[in-house]
């Protein structure tokens, strides 16, 4: 699939800066967030964003 060439998973180090925002909507809380990926250079790596929404059980 990729054409008998290997990937290099030699290990790197990477600096990483998250920030996280909660709302709270009664019935659920929502986590919103940010994390952005440093190479040791100081160079921007990449960023992502995430969320995650958590509720109670009914059955609980």
């Amino acid at each position: 699939c990729n054409g008998g060439k290997a990937f290099n998973l030699s290990p790197t180090l990477h600096n990483a800066a998250s920030k996280f925002r909660k709302y709270d909507e009664g019935n659920r809380i929502i986590l919103v967030g940010t994390t952005k990926w440093f190479l040791p250079s100081g160079e921007l790596l990449l960023q992502d964003y995430n969320w995650t929404v958590g509720s109670r059980s009914p059955f609980s």
